[in-house]
């Protein structure tokens, strides 16, 4: 997987921004999941279950900018750890189940939505 720059909305039906501006767990799943489950085949159906999601407290990025955050401008990001399993139901009846650990940053964009990017991934 492959993450660049993802918008997305502050907040969600399940739970809004936790206090201090980190994003809540909710949106966090809610971001990954939009990303990850996109259903976008006939024959596959795509869904994510989650083992863990750690939101850490908040660091500045340097004022060149990182990948995908404006750049010039000191920004404050959350860097979040997730695990979960991203699981495709084929057509056939075949499934393929692929772990993911990951860190990755989430940040409000110049639009005030929320962004993220990956810090670092592995998968099996």
């Amino acid at each position: 997987m492959f993450c660049l720059a993802f918008a997305c909305k502050s907040g969600d039906e399940k739970g809004g921004t936790t206090q201090g501006g980190a994003p809540s767990e909710a949106e966090v799943k809610s971001r990954i999941e939009k990303d990850t489950a996109r259903n976008e085949y006939a024959t596959r159906k795509e869904s994510v279950e989650f083992h863990g999601v750690k939101i850490l407290p908040p660091e500045q990025s340097d004022d060149l900018g990182m990948e995908g955050m404006p750049a010039g401008k000191k920004t404050t990001y959350y860097p979040v750890s997730i695990q979960y399993t991203h699981v495709a139901n084929y057509s056939d009846g075949s499934v393929k189940r692929t772990e993911w650990d990951g860190l990755y940053r989430f940040w409000r964009g110049l639009d005030g939505q929320w962004a993220y990017n990956s810090i670092k991934e592995t998968y099996k």
